[in-house]
């Protein structure tokens, strides 16, 4: 049976006005959960100043990753959003490195210990 991951789940945490989406692997799609988030708050992404979590580009089973057109889409919608993001290891080098080159300053990589204020 193919699982759909309707089990994942996604925190928002809200701090003085701001918020934090933190996310799993992202199996559903980075684009799609910051899109549900938009619909939840009313059609507004001014509060969310930061996701971070895996965007999931990267099999490490197949060792495949997603196009680079496909990474290259999911760029340009983060990068035409104002928010920071932070990603780590099921996002795969190649496809950090095509972010990244797109999204410059707001793009990081994330990983054990890394620590974050806002």
């Amino acid at each position: 049976m193919l699982d759909e991951f309707e089990h994942e789940q996604y925190l928002i945490v809200t701090n003085q006005n701001k918020q934090v989406m933190i996310t799993g692997c992202s199996h559903n799609g980075i684009v799609n959960i910051i899109e549900k988030y938009v619909e939840i708050c009313n059609g507004s992404i001014d509060k969310l100043a930061c996701v971070i979590g895996g965007f999931h580009l990267f099999n490490p089973i197949t060792r495949n990753y997603e196009s680079n057109e496909l990474i290259s889409e999911i760029a340009e919608y983060l990068g035409g959003l104002n928010v920071k993001c932070y990603t780590c290891h099921c996002t795969g080098k190649k496809a950090y490195k095509i972010l990244k080159d797109c999204m410059g300053e707001q793009l990081d990589y994330f990983s054990v210990g890394t620590m974050i204020e806002y």
